[in-house]
């Protein structure tokens, strides 16, 4: 009984599925899709709150944790809400004992400003890059005067070279 107050109050989405069909669903995964706890127990599978291109993949990952009673299993990815708009998800998985059955339970986080932010991050870097790499100017990046970074035009710096210019 205390678990299950723990998970219902978790602002985690936990869920418990047999063979991907929901038997139970805490608020904050029927909050985090948009939907009710009951419109989450109503479908068919969890695969359709996955992207069409992501059910394939998570149907066979779920196939083979099924099979074999291991460690959890983690992983990512893009789920669909109920108005049809999409986020990223981190899902860990793992066999429970769950009012007289095996099954199998999830416990999931919406990723998606982590997803965004990393996403930026890797946009920002791919532009410096090529700022770097285009510019005529050499450009040299360094640490306590140990060469991080130099773009074709400066050539391969030494360590004396680098104490040279900037003294």
């Amino acid at each position: 009984k205390n678990f299950r107050h723990l998970v219902e109050g978790s602002s985690h989405g936990f869920a418990v599925h047999d063979n991907l069909r929901p038997i139970f669903v805490n608020e904050s995964l029927a909050h985090m899709f948009k939907y009710t706890r009951q419109e989450m127990l109503d479908l068919a599978s969890f695969l359709d709150l996955l992207t069409p291109s992501e059910r394939d993949r998570m149907e066979r990952a779920s196939e083979a944790s099924a099979s074999s009673r291991r460690a959890p299993t983690q992983f990512e990815a893009h789920g669909v809400c109920k108005d049809g708009s999409t986020i990223w998800l981190h899902i860990s998985t793992h066999s429970v004992f769950w009012e007289g059955r095996h099954l199998r339970a999830a416990s999931i986080l919406n990723i998606t400003k982590r997803k965004s932010a990393e996403s930026a991050l890797f946009e920002s870097n791919e532009r410096y890059r090529e700022l770097a790499e285009g510019s005529l100017q050499g450009i040299l990046v360094h640490r306590d005067l140990k060469p991080l970074y130099a773009n074709d035009a400066l050539g391969t710096p030494t360590l004396r070279d680098v104490s040279h210019s900037i003294c």
